[in-house]
């Protein structure tokens, strides 16, 4: 399983590109699959298991149907596979990283640690938000061919969206 692993957590550090994947169902299966699995395991810390389920599966489907709009808009359709298992293995990963974050963070809020120490986890928190624009952007970089500051530009765009989306159909947490 840590084979499957390593690609994405070099797109993440910006060392590969979504184009050096093999252009496989199954690897995108796998993707998804974990992406799906681990945005349930953090979205149900602040919601309750039927809900964080929704909300991963809207979140996983909201991003396909980003990267199959983006691509076919610019003609760049048979990326898709590529693309979709970049975000959703990326994604995995990232959540791997956020999840002990958004555990304190909770525990945080639960009156469990002190204002201060919730400011102190709030960091790290951010810098892995910013981090994740950083990845997409460079996924959306090599997928759509256009600069990275653009491709952060439409990360940001869709997280705030998608954010929106999910908070209209599920609500606050």
């Amino acid at each position: 399983m840590l084979a499957i692993a390593v690609p994405f957590v070099e797109i993440c550090l910006l060392r590969r590109a979504p184009q050096d994947l093999p252009a496989s169902p199954l690897l995108l299966g796998i993707a998804v699959t974990a992406h799906v699995g681990l945005g349930i395991l953090v979205t149900a810390l602040h919601y309750p298991l039927l809900t964080a389920i929704g909300v991963s599966l809207t979140g996983t489907l909201l991003l396909a149907l980003l990267a199959f709009v983006l691509l076919s808009a610019r003609g760049f359709g048979q990326r898709f596979t590529q693309t979709f298992a970049a975000f959703a293995g990326t994604g995995a990963v990232l959540q791997v990283i956020a999840f002990p974050l958004v555990a304190l963070l909770d525990g945080a809020d639960r009156g469990a640690a002190s204002a201060a120490a919730g400011v102190i986890l709030t960091i790290p928190w951010l810098a892995l938000l910013v981090w994740s624009w950083v990845v997409s952007g460079h996924i959306l970089r090599h997928a759509l061919s256009v600069h990275l500051t653009a491709g952060i530009g439409i990360s940001m765009a869709f997280f705030w969206l998608s954010a929106l989306v999910i908070h209209q159909l599920f609500g606050n947490p």
